[in-house]
């Protein structure tokens, strides 16, 4: 398959790529009559984190777009990457890596609450759409969604063979941007 994914999560995406499938890796999306999104650091593929897959490729938003008819699937990571590609007219899977609340910039809980009901509502009506939850607390999250599956990402070990022999006492953190994401990260 010709996968079109927007490049919020380098090591997700990496894992993805194990599928064999060709990849057109695309810098995030803004919302529709929006051109200011610029996520930093998602201009292109973050190689100081995973080395750019095989079979893949990084294309621009313009190229994303001119190329919409030759994708077998759109991947979206973020609720902005399916509002700005609803009009493509391609078989979507929207993949929920965090909090509604932290995708959509919403701290106020009634706002959040409304938007959730909004986009819950949205994408269950859209007929070529299908998402999948990274954990069920995820997909907690997302009240009116039950219908989706919950796939958990997986390390490959022999990703990291030689990297560690168990004579260093140390403990792997599997996250980003600790900080920033305190209120999804529950602390």
């Amino acid at each position: 398959m010709k996968i079109l994914i927007f490049n919020w999560h380098e090591a997700y995406i990496y894992l993805l790529a194990k599928t064999g499938h060709t990849f057109h890796i695309c810098p995030p999306m803004s919302p529709p009559g929006d051109q200011t999104l610029h996520v930093a650091g998602r201009e292109a593929w973050d190689r100081t984190q995973r080395p750019l897959p095989a079979r893949s490729i990084e294309i621009s938003r313009n190229e994303a777009r001119e190329w919409k008819d030759g994708y077998d699937l759109i991947t979206c990571l973020a609720p902005f990457d399916v509002q700005a590609t609803l009009g493509w007219g391609r078989p979507m899977l929207f993949i929920q890596l965090n909090m509604i609340g932290t995708d959509m910039m919403i701290e106020d809980p009634d706002e959040l609450k409304e938007a959730t009901h909004y986009l819950t509502k949205v994408f269950n009506e859209m007929p070529h759409l299908s998402a999948a939850f990274i954990s069920e607390k995820k997909k907690a999250n997302w009240p009116g969604m039950e219908q989706w599956p919950v796939v958990k990402s997986g390390i490959d070990p022999g990703d990291f063979e030689g990297s560690w022999d168990g004579c260093k006492k140390a403990v792997l953190t599997v996250g980003n941007m600790l900080a920033e994401r305190d209120r999804m990260q529950g602390w």
